[in-house]
């Protein structure tokens, strides 16, 4: 599954928890490919284009 980000910025997080190392940051409009199955209850598993994975915030995704 695929989503874009709907902020500025993204910041994608190394654990599912916005206390963690952020790993990568990507702009307004990037698209991420999802991982449903290691979602959480609130975050998203995302993988960039780039190579970076970790977890953002579910309401900062929009399902494409």
């Amino acid at each position: 599954m695929n989503g874009i980000a709907n902020c500025i910025r993204l910041h994608i997080h190394a654990e599912p928890n916005l206390d963690s190392e952020i790993v990568c940051k990507v702009r307004y409009l990037t698209e991420v490919e999802i991982d449903l199955e290691e979602s959480t209850e609130d975050f998203y598993k995302v993988y960039t284009a780039i190579g970076a994975e970790g977890f953002c915030k579910k309401d900062l995704i929009t399902i494409k």
